[in-house]
């Protein structure tokens, strides 16, 4: 009987240290309150999830109960998604955002379970992946139809895409601070991965920057170490 005061105080301390029962939500409820401010400060492009979320879960799931998702619900979204003709591997992505938005509920206890590991429908397959390179006579052509156009820094720009191999983001948001022409580098800030890497510049590399410099001075532009290296007449951006 000793026990009891004991077991009594221990049970009613439990009672109040107890976690509280989350408010239900909707998906885009949870989405816009609680999930984008998550993204914006841990991705680099949050924009672009927002995007996703607006085209695709907004208009079908967004104004459904987290909770009451089912795992039909997710199959039945799925389905739309691949009648809608989306390729397998954009379908997978959507997917895992899905399921990411689901999880980061659960952790955060705003769901008891995630409907998505109930799914029938798994990753869909996608193939083996196939890089092919553009032919001489490919280049070719590319590099005369962007000699045609107007806009005054297409063909350099594409000539430094094939001399380099860099992601055109990569380019675009280059500074001549980046580029150590005696060192033949470029230096990407931030690539696609989140960290810095650098790009060899091939003697042909180089000859097409002093192009661009070139250019840039006709145009009026200036090419101080903080100017970008590919910037809109009008704007001044890149």
């Amino acid at each position: 009987m000793r026990s009891l005061p004991k077991l009594f105080s221990y049970a009613k301390n439990a009672e109040v240290e107890a976690p509280k029962q989350r408010t239900a939500l909707t998906l885009e409820a949870f989405f816009d309150d609680k999930y984008y401010a998550f993204v914006k400060a841990t991705k680099r492009r949050s924009t672009h999830d927002l995007y996703l979320f607006n085209k695709h879960f907004r208009p079908t799931l967004g104004a459904m109960l987290m909770a009451d998702i089912s795992s039909e619900d997710i199959d039945q979204w799925l389905l739309a998604q691949m009648e809608a003709g989306y390729k397998a591997s954009t379908v997978n992505k959507h997917a895992s955002m899905l399921n990411r938005i689901l999880n980061i509920g659960l952790h955060w206890g705003y769901l008891e379970q995630n409907a998505f590991k109930g799914v029938a429908i798994r990753k869909l397959p996608t193939g083996d992946y196939v890089q092919r390179f553009l032919t001489r006579s490919e280049i070719s052509q590319l590099l005369s139809a962007c000699k045609q156009s107007t806009h005054p820094y297409l063909h350099l720009f594409v000539k430094l895409l094939l001399l380099t191999g860099a992601r055109k983001s990569e380019l675009r948001l280059a500074k001549w601070k980046d580029i150590d022409a005696n060192a033949s580098e470029l230096l990407i800030a931030i690539s696609k991965s989140g960290r810095s890497r650098k790009v060899i510049l091939s003697k042909h590399a180089l000859v097409v920057l002093d192009q661009v410099r070139a250019r840039t001075e006709a145009l009026g532009l200036p090419t101080t170490r903080d100017s970008w290296v590919f910037a809109n007449p009008r704007t001044r951006k890149p």
